[in-house]
């Protein structure tokens, strides 16, 4: 795992709350500028992520 996605990481646990596995997935998501595929309720809630 890179820095920047533990660095993502921990701010998306921080500020939303999430599991580390969710916070780790959204964070690679984020930082790879990747679209995320979910049916996890909890992740369409959260800003900045392409679903």
């Amino acid at each position: 795992m890179s820095e920047d996605i533990k660095e993502q990481a921990i701010q998306l646990r921080q500020t939303h709350k999430l599991k580390t596995p969710d916070a780790i997935i959204c964070a690679t998501a984020l930082v790879n500028n990747a679209t995320l595929l979910t049916n996890d309720k909890q992740l369409l809630k959260l800003p900045r992520l392409i679903f």
